[in-house]
Order: structure tokens, then C-alpha cells, then sequence
């Protein structure tokens, strides 16, 4: 709109109508009595946009303020298009009178003059005016009508709630769209939530964490405003247990009955398992208007619903995990519990949120949007992705195609972050600038990137703007390209957040039941196709919960099992043991020992002899040998017979059984000679 300005307070505009000559309007009809005209550095503000002429025909109309201060009061109006629009005052007069000449030389008509009336616009320089009070006095010829112009200033309230302070505080007046400026204050163990602006209208916005805020910048004053500060105490989450171990099988197990939360009402929380594989899974009992899910694909519990803190913390104390897969393989699982909505990263502890407009949306007005953007007070930034983990996270947990904060705007080919911590910051160069030309672009002091192949390449020589592909890879852009609908926001890092503790995690072994087995020398124990021989070390096997486990003892050759204690206690010797229905850890240890055999040496007979080794004498299988030795004791005594496990050897004196591989006995038989009779013989010799 082109405004000129009229350097007195009349305004008078005379035009040429076809057919007549002087005749002047019937009526000028004001559709408001007052105007409020807010005190300001000099702005034109639209006196009566609803003002009408009723009149056959018309050269010209006034208007005049009054009282009149040549220093201070001004009118402005719009020309009529293609035309020479003029007001004429004489010095120091507050009457204006308005003309217009059209260039083609066509005659004026009253819609025109009615344009131009309506479009008058007031200002009053002086920023402390004395006299609050104007009278706009329209003429038309003999017709006429006023408005009456107060003047007043603008008023701000600013407040904040009990944890934190507004300076200034209280009502001040202000300018017309003038440039006051708020700082907020948090009290010890606060952050700064949000700055809540309420407008003449009552329609409000959020501006975050803006601080300090300024109008003129962060908002206009166009008419009275009030702003709130408001703070919330710092938020922690704590787990009462550092690890656990959960068994496969057995059912839910509560991951932290003790955990604690502290923050002001919370939205949601997350539940997310570092480690996830197919079968683990989390539930959590609801708690008033708290509810959630769980999804499978990921291993994210996401909590969601108005609560407490004492609320959150009743469902987070509830959540459990179980696994009934058929295949666990024994590992840890980390359950990463995090207050709000957003995921969270736990390579850095940043969290990040995907914002689809739906619409496209400029790389520009997405580092705006995500700077108004706070989570517990943390800051938001377009993404600024430093590593090959973060990169990953963010293509997993969020996907879609979206904005990140690095660009190359400043000096073509310079990649920098323009946004977050590493704001400034280069991490890759680009050669090539322009043509489409396939290019790759390189790390800069090895930072971490992940270009699209042949990317950046700066096609058409305006591509200075990054972007996120659903592959993870990089790509970059012209700054309002028609196809982007989302970014990435990241939250974390910045100077100036408060130090909330929003994640806290407990480590578990996820495993089965243990059956430790325990070998000793000369044998071992198999169970399940696992064979241990290690002597006296103790080897655990993961067992199903419910289920058998047979375990067979095997001696080396030449020896048998001697004992088999299970969980400390002796169960004898036996081959094999079975353990039935598998519902805690246990142990099993087996001993073994040479393989004995005896060999039972006896006499018999009328006569006297010695056999060694008499009675029952003991030999290790195979590793002993045996040998016996017969003997009479003199010639009145003979070796009858040696009788080997019930078998004639004949009249022997020694028997070599060898390598002892079994029981034997041995009998030697001895007899007295026969005596001579002396009367056998007669007499004669």
C-alpha cells in the first residue's frame, strides 16, 4: 500500500466529474464515531475504513484535525491508481483539501473520492503527546460528519508463576508496535518451560524458551499483550537396581520395582531395549489416563496420556520383560527408560523428534521452527548428525526423508553446521561446484559424514542445503525445494539446558537355567552333544525351563564312575542322571576310579607248601600284573595240582596271570609222598 503523507490536518481531494460542475455530495456518513489511536514512534493507523459518500457529483473533499499541532499531527491516504492524487493545505492550517486528476483525462467519480477517503490514515509523532484528544471533521460540500481520535499507549502485563521471575514485571505502558524487551529468571532447581504470550485479541502462542524475549522481534505489539514466564523444576529419573538376570521361561519380571521419577507432569515416556531380539518383550500396567505400547519389530514400550510424576512412576515401577524364545541365545539387554515422548539416543543421550508438515517447507523456515522448539527445557536445532551411530539411530527410529542443519550457503563448498552445538563447525569439503557433475564429498578433519554416492554435487549450482534420505544417506538441495515436508529436530548438548537426568537404564543377563557339570580325571560328562573333560573345572550348559537334561558319564578304558554328587549331595555311582523338570540352576559332578579286580589264592591237600601272595589280594585292571609262586615245604611234600578259576595247570610251581583284567582264583594242591613200607622188602639182604 502507498501511503502519502499530507503535512497538515486537512485534507482536501478535487476531481473533475462528467456533467457536472460544483455540485457537491449529499451526505458523508461516518461508520464509526471514535478511533483509538495507539501512541507510537510515528505509524500511520487507518482512521475510518467504512466511511461512505452519498452524492450525485463531487470535486473535491476535506478533511480536518482539530486541535490541530503542526509538529505532531499527520494524515496519509492511498492515491488512486494512475492518477495525480494531491492534499492541499494552507501553513498552519488543519484544513486538507483533496484532489484528483486522473491520467487519462476521464472524469472523477464519487466511488474514487469514497477510496481515497477511506483510506485516510492518522499519525501523531510526539511519543508524549500533552493532548490525548483528536476530532477528524470530514466534509463533503455542505455535508459533514467527525470521528473522535483518543490516544492512548499501549499496555503489557508481565507475569510469571511462583518458581521464577519476569523483568520488568508487572503493567507498563508501551509504544505501538515498539521493542520491549523481557528477561526471565528460574529459581534454584528450574528451568525456563515456556514464554506465554496472550494477545488483544486473547489468542495466544507458545514461544518456548525464549529468553530474553523481545517484541518487534519475537512478536508485535499491535495492541495490549500479556506475558507469562513459566518454569518447571528439574526433571531426574533414577533406577534403584544396576543389573539383573532374567531367566528364559519363567514369565514377567518386573525390571525396576523401586525406580524413581521426579518432574512436573509428564506426557509420556519410553521404554526402549538396547540389544533387542525377536521374542523380548515389555508390558506395564495402566494407571488413570496413562497408556501406552509395545511394539515388536523394535523393542520401544511407548507410555503416553497426562500424569504425575508419582503416576509415571507407579507404571514405570510396573513394566516387565519377558522372552520365551526357542533359541536364546545367552546376552545382556539394556532397558533404557526415558521421560517425554521423544526417542531418545543412547549413544549420546540427545533426543530427536520427526516433524512432518505436510505441506513443503523451506530449509530456512525449518531451522526457525525447530530453534522455537524445547524439550525440558533443552533447546532445539535442525539435526546435526556427528556420527556413523547417531546416523544410524535416526534412520531407524524416525525414517522419512527430512531437513538437517548443515550447509554450504556461506562459502560453496564448505560444509558447516548451522545449528546446535557444533553450530560453525565444518565437516566436509566439496571439489566440485555445479554442473550436476557427479562429485563425493569428503570429510573435513575427520569428521564423520555419510554422502549419497556422487553427492554433494550443487546441481544447477544452488544445492547448499542438506537433507536426510529414508537410506540414511545425505543429499543436498536447493534452499525451498517443492518435495520437502519434514526435518529433524534435535534436542541436547546446548549451553544454557538444564541439567535434567531424563534417562536412566538397568542391565540384565537374559539367559536360561544353568546345569553346571564338573569332570574329573579319567572320564567325562556329556549332555545335550556336548562332551566336558575338563578335570575339576566347573563347564554350565543353558537349559529350557521345564525341561530334561540327561547327562551320561563315560569313563576312560580301565576305569568306572565312583561317585556322582548332584547339587552337593552323593547319589551313588551310576551311568547316567536325568534332571526333570528344570526349574533352577544345578550341579553335577562326577569322580572316577580304577576298575579293581581280586585274585583269591588258597591251598588244599594233606601235605605243606606256600603259594604267595595268599588270600585276596587286589589289582588294578590293566595296570597291575600278577604272578604266583608254589612251593612244598620239603620232599616228604609234592605239588599235586594248580587249579587256575577252576581249571587243572598240571603239577607247576609258578602261574603269570599277566595284566590283571579280571577276578581270578587260584588253588594249589599239595600232598604228602608215600612212605615205604620196611616189610615190603623182607629179610635176606
Amino acid at each position: 500500500m502507498n501511503i502519502k503523507s499530507s503535512f497538515g490536518l486537512v485534507v482536501v481531494i478535487v476531481g473533475l466529474l462528467l456533467g457536472s460542475s460544483g455540485a457537491y455530495a449529499d451526505s458523508v456518513t461516518r461508520s464509526i464515531s471514535n478511533r483509538e489511536y495507539l501512541i507510537s514512534n510515528g505509524v500511520y493507523q487507518i482512521v475510518d475504513p467504512g466511511i461512505s459518500i452519498s452524492a450525485s457529483s463531487m470535486t473535491e473533499f476535506t478533511v480536518e484535525i482539530s486541535p490541530y499541532n503542526a509538529a505532531e499531527d499527520f494524515l496519509g491516504f492511498v492515491p488512486i491508481a494512475n492518477s495525480t492524487t494531491t492534499a492541499i493545505h494552507p501553513d498552519g492550517s488543519g484544513v486538507n483539501t483533496f484532489t484528483i486528476t486522473l491520467d487519462s483525462g476521464l472524469p472523477v467519480t464519487v466511488a474514487q473520492f469514497e477510496q481515497v477517503m477511506r483510506s485516510i490514515h492518522y499519525k501523531n509523532l510526539n511519543t508524549n503527546p500533552g493532548n490525548l484528544s483528536r476530532t477528524l471533521i470530514y466534509s463533503v460540500g455542505a455535508a459533514s460528519t467527525s470521528i473522535d481520535i483518543n490516544m492512548r499507549y499501549l499496555t503489557v502485563e508481565a507475569t510469571s508463576d511462583s518458581n521464577g521471575t519476569i523483568s520488568p514485571s508487572g503493567v507498563s505502558d508501551q509504544l505501538y508496535l515498539g521493542s520491549p524487551s523481557y528477561s526471565m529468571t528460574p529459581s534454584a532447581g528450574f528451568y525456563l518451560r515456556n514464554v506465554q504470550v496472550t494477545h488483544s485479541d486473547a489468542s495466544s502462542t507458545s514461544y518456548g524458551i525464549i529468553n530474553p524475549f523481545q517484541f518487534g522481534v519475537d512478536d508485535n505489539l499491535f495492541g495490549d499483550h500479556i506475558i507469562h514466564a513459566e518454569f518447571s523444576p528439574f526433571s531426574s529419573i533414577t533406577t534403584s537396581v544396576s543389573d539383573g538376570v532374567y531367566i528364559r521361561g519363567t514369565g514377567n519380571k518386573v525390571v525396576d520395582p523401586g525406580i524413581v521419577v521426579s518432574s512436573d507432569s509428564l506426557d509420556g515416556a519410553k521404554v526402549s531395549i538396547v540389544g533387542f531380539i525377536a521374542g523380548d518383550f515389555l508390558s506395564f500396567t495402566p494407571r488413570g489416563g496413562i497408556s501406552g505400547a509395545y511394539n515388536g519389530s523394535d523393542g520401544i514400550l511407548s507410555l503416553t496420556g497426562t500424569g504425575t510424576a508419582a503416576q509415571y512412576q507407579a507404571v514405570l515401577r510396573s513394566v516387565a520383560y519377558q522372552n520365551n524364545s526357542a533359541t536364546l541365545v545367552p546376552q545382556t539387554r539394556e532397558f533404557v527408560f526415558s521421560l517425554g515422548r521423544m526417542d531418545v539416543n543412547p549413544d549420546n543421550g540427545h533426543f530427536y523428534e520427526f516433524v512432518d508438515k505436510g505441506s513443503p517447507i523451506s530449509w530456512t523456515a525449518a531451522v526457525a521452527e525447530a530453534d522455537l522448539k524445547a524439550y525440558f527445557g533443552m533447546q532445539g536445532y535442525l539435526t546435526t548428525v556427528t556420527t556413523e551411530t547417531e546416523n544410524l539411530f535416526i534412520k531407524d527410529k524416525l525414517g522419512g526423508v527430512g531437513w538437517m542443519g548443515g550447509s554450504d550457503a556461506v562459502v560453496e563448498g564448505e560444509w558447516r553446521w548451522d545449528s546446535g552445538p557444533e553450530s560453525g563447525i565444518q565437516f566436509s569439503v566439496q571439489s566440485l561446484t555445479g554442473g550436476c557433475t557427479a562429485n563425493t564429498g569428503s570429510s573435513f578433519n575427520s569428521s564423520y559424514t555419510n554422502w549419497h554416492d556422487g553427492n554433494p554435487d550443487n546441481c544447477s549450482s544452488s544445492e547448499h542445503y542438506a537433507y536426510m534420505l529414508s537410506s540414511g544417506k545425505w543429499n543436498d538441495i536447493t534452499e525451498s525445494h517443492g518435495t520437502l515436508k519434514s526435518y529433524v529436530v534435535e534436542y541436547g548438548g546446548m549451553a544454557g539446558d538444564p541439567p535434567n537426568i531424563l534417562t536412566a537404564s538397568v542391565v540384565y543377563e537374559v539367559t536360561n537355567y544353568h546345569v553346571t557339570a564338573n569332570s574329573g580325571f579319567n572320564g567325562s560328562i556329556t549332555n545335550g552333544g556336548f562332551t566336558f573333560f575338563q578335570a575339576n573345572q566347573d563347564v554350565a550348559v543353558f537349559h529350557v525351563t521345564g525341561a530334561s537334561s540327561l547327562h551320561t558319564m563315560t569313563p576312560i578304558p580301565n576305569f568306572q564312575v565312583a561317585e556322582i554328587i548332584v547339587d552337593g549331595a552323593p547319589q551313588g555311582a551310576a551311568d547316567s542322571f536325568t534332571f526333570d523338570d528344570i526349574q533352577a540352576d544345578h550341579t553335577i559332578s562326577v569322580t572316577f576310579e580304577n576298575i579293581m579286580h581280586t585274585i583269591t589264592a588258597t591251598m588244599s591237600g594233606d601235605g605243606q607248601g606256600t603259594i604267595s601272595s595268599p588270600g585276596a589280594t587286589t589289582y588294578r585292571q590293566s595296570f597291575d600284573s600278577a604272578s604266583y609262586t608254589i612251593a612244598s615245604d620239603s620232599n616228604m611234600f609234592f605239588i599235586t595240582d594248580v587249579i587256575v578259576d577252576g581249571v587243572s595247570q598240571g603239577q607247576v610251581d609258578f602261574f603269570d596271570f599277566g595284566a590283571v583284567m579280571g577276578p581270578h582264583t587260584i588253588e594249589a594242591v599239595i600232598s604228602t609222598r608215600p612212605q615205604l613200607d620196611s616189610n615190603f622188602f623182607g629179610t635176606g639182604f
